[in-house]
């Protein structure tokens, strides 16, 4: 139990990252992403996103400060015991005091797929039992196939592994990098963030040995392009998708 929320929140912490790298950028500063509180209109400057915390910079008073992964768990796991928080920091509900209200804006804000928020409240979404959506793909070069026979479906592992998975969406996205196509604008909080995970070169060409770097090796891809990836042996690249479609747009 412990390992599946350790692996939950790096899922969840690698989301928050990559959100809030990507949120609009303001008038006053288009060089940094900015945030919003709720309901308080105040702004804050992203001005370092990554794994040893968010550096954020108040337009108002132009201080900065830092706010630790310690923090952001500290709001997960009060809303995995409880299902809502408050920002009042005086509130007994609010897990940390500490940049509350901008901790929970930024929760409300960057997990709109997990997190709802009214008012000075946010409280985890009621999201309706999913099936795996980690499918079998890429099954390896001469694979036999037998039409009605039982068989094991061999799954790629790096694909499925959640830290793998963290990874690579924490420094990609989860928008397609092939057609630019994301699951959340199109369904909703049902399927925002789901993706697959295309290996840029194919474990049977590398070898049992090689060792899968989620930033350099995996890339994010919607259904449709990984499928068109494989039409060919060897896969096509990125590059090469990419013009398939800048051609087929011209037509």
């Amino acid at each position: 139990m412990v390992q599946q929320m350790d692996e939950l929140w790096d899922q969840v912490w690698a989301e928050l990252r990559c959100e809030l790298s990507h949120q609009p950028r303001c008038i006053e500063h288009p060089e940094f992403p900015c945030i919003g509180t709720l309901g308080q209109g105040a702004v804050n400057d992203i001005l370092q996103v990554d794994q040893d915390g968010i550096r954020v910079r108040s337009h108002r008073t132009n201080n900065e400060d830092v706010i630790t992964p310690s923090s952001f768990r500290a709001w997960w796991v009060h809303l995995q015991k409880f299902g809502t928080a408050t920002l009042d920091p005086n509130d007994p509900n609010c897990p940390r005091s500490d940049r509350a209200v901008l901790v929970g804006a930024i929760f409300a804000v960057c997990l709109r797929n997990r997190i709802e928020h009214e008012g000075r409240h946010i409280r985890l979404r009621a999201v309706p039992e999913l099936l795996d959506w980690a499918l079998p793909e890429e099954l390896p070069v001469g694979a036999p196939l037998i039409e009605g026979a039982s068989r094991t479906v061999l799954i790629n592992a790096y694909e499925r592994d959640p830290k793998a998975r963290s990874q690579c969406i924490a420094a990609h996205g989860t928008t397609c990098c092939v057609c630019g196509f994301s699951f959340g604008p199109m369904y909703g909080p049902v399927a925002d963030g789901y993706i697959h995970l295309h290996h840029l070169v194919p474990l049977h060409e590398v070898g049992a040995a090689h060792i899968v770097d989620p930033v350099r090796d995996l890339r994010p891809v919607c259904p449709n392009c990984h499928a068109v990836l494989h039409r060919r042996v060897p896969a096509f690249s990125i590059e090469e998708m990419r013009e398939l479609i800048r051609r087929q747009r011209q037509v």
